[in-house]
């Protein structure tokens, strides 16, 4: 996203205003639009189980908009529910929470998630598996996590569209991930980092053997490795469209392999084939955030 791009949209999200929500909100009231400022820090906290101790909080808000989007233009207006996850263990928090996105302009809001180890959003597909929307989990957000306006998640029409331009074909038992690489400045992200190479877990291949590593153009969509082999000026994106149930490692490279920055751990709960959704299919979301502009003088 343009730097431009996103200065409009986080205006547009931080001028909507809202009341609390309750653990599992009704979708098309007034109190579920986002937080003004678009889900900052709470600045209370709550008690701990132990006498004395206190744990710390945050609000998370943001759209329901499809993967390609790049604004709130065109919010998806069916009704989903997000489970806050524990990122590491991929179960639900105990206790749980939970909210349902707006059928007037698809924002939702979430008060009181705790930030002392990493969360996942869960946002359940829903509709028939040949137009609906399916599964998608944003992971690894951790308290310092910048706040993002888009909550993206994709549909069973463009499923086969993505696997055909990128020349992979899903495996029921595997997930993906999609990945961004965010640059950040005073906690906030400004825009991306272009021209990277993604390398997993203790592979020293590039692309890795495992896991059909794409990297994500300009339009949105996946493309073959033979045509993409690092990720795209203006998105920073990238995809592992069939990889294992479990924990992994990634780390970024503009150099070739020469160096490396951005190393993340994440976890994989559920494959293709565990979806909610009525179509089968589950696509799991990480955001990296480099405070050091990276990219290659002249990446295109």
């Amino acid at each position: 996203m343009s730097l431009k791009m996103m200065k409009k949209t986080l205006l547009v999200s931080a001028m909507v205003a809202m009341g609390s929500l309750a653990i599992v909100a009704c979708g098309d009231s007034d109190d579920d639009k986002p937080d003004a400022g678009n889900g900052d820090t709470d600045s209370g906290t709550e008690p701990g189980d132990d006498a004395g101790t206190e744990v710390k909080t945050r609000t998370r808000s943001g759209y329901l908009v499809a993967i390609t989007a790049q604004d709130t233009a065109a919010p998806i207006k069916v009704p989903h529910k997000i489970v806050v996850l524990d990122a590491l263990t991929g179960k639900p928090l105990d206790p749980p929470l939970s909210a349902m996105t707006s059928s007037t302009d698809g924002s939702w809001s979430i008060k009181d998630i705790p930030t002392a180890t990493p969360v996942a959003l869960h946002i359940q597909g829903q509709g028939d598996a040949a137009t609906g929307w399916y599964d998608s989990v944003i992971t690894n957000i951790k308290a310092t996590t910048s706040d993002d306006p888009l909550t993206r998640i994709s549909s069973a029409s463009t499923a086969s569209i993505a696997g055909q331009a990128a020349g992979f074909t899903p495996d029921q038992t595997k997930g993906a991930i999609s990945g961004g690489v965010y640059l950040i400045k005073n906690g906030v992200r400004t825009g991306v980092i272009g021209c990277t190479q993604v390398w997993l877990d203790d592979d020293t291949a590039q692309p890795p053997a495992k896991g059909d590593l794409r990297y994500v153009g300009s339009n949105g969509l996946p493309a073959p490795i033979a045509t993409a082999d690092k990720t795209e000026a203006t998105r920073g994106a990238f995809l592992f469209a069939n990889i294992d149930k479990g924990k992994h490692k990634i780390k970024l490279s503009v150099d070739g392999g020469k160096t490396f920055f951005g190393e993340t751990e994440f976890y994989i709960g559920m494959a293709r084939e565990d979806a909610t959704s009525a179509f089968k299919g589950i696509l799991y979301q990480v955001g990296i955030e480099v405070e050091e502009d990276k990219t290659p003088a002249g990446c295109k």
